[in-house]
């Protein structure tokens, strides 16, 4: 029973991650689009040609496309799951499909990551991916640096946990 558990609750989490690929906007390669605000940060912030954008944003749009598709999937996978009843006998056989179908799903979702990966490394120069890396772990530090800091339209506010009264 407890195995059960946590595999359900399992799935459900690897499915939830879907939700918001199932949602995403329809645009290329991290939300970008040609001209778009995001693909024209990169490029600014690269240096990239325009026939690197161009290049990119074709690859990543078709890649984008498919990701979505594995992320409504994955939603409906978690649809699936809170249909089925657990008191019906076949409960674990269903269980147990869908969290093959679930692993399926993050296993495709992690080969398209390295895809797009792949794809930077053959369009970007090495100076170029030098500065991406480098921007990348600048975003992670600004990310940290937030420890439990809310900013945005909440403003910024200091977490101060949970306290019993």
């Amino acid at each position: 029973m407890r195995k059960s558990i946590v595999a359900v609750a399992v799935s459900t989490a690897l499915l939830m991650g879907g939700v918001n690929l199932a949602q995403a906007k329809p645009h290329g390669f991290m939300g970008m689009q040609q001209g778009g605000p995001k693909i024209e940060r990169l490029a600014r912030a690269l240096d990239l040609t325009d026939e690197q954008v161009a290049e990119l944003d074709q690859a990543m749009s078709a890649k984008g496309v498919e990701m979505r598709q594995i992320g409504r999937a994955a939603f409906s996978l978690g649809e699936q799951l809170n249909t089925l009843d657990p008191l019906a006998a076949d409960y674990q056989a269903k269980v147990e499909a869908l969290k093959s179908e679930a692993s399926t799903n993050a296993a495709q979702m992690v080969q398209m990551r390295a895809d797009q990966q792949k794809i930077l490394a053959d369009v970007l120069t090495t100076e170029q991916l030098t500065k991406l890396q480098q921007l990348k772990e600048e975003k992670a530090k600004r990310f940290g640096e937030r420890d439990g800091k809310h900013g945005g339209k909440h403003g910024e506010r200091e977490f101060r946990g949970y306290e019993r009264s």
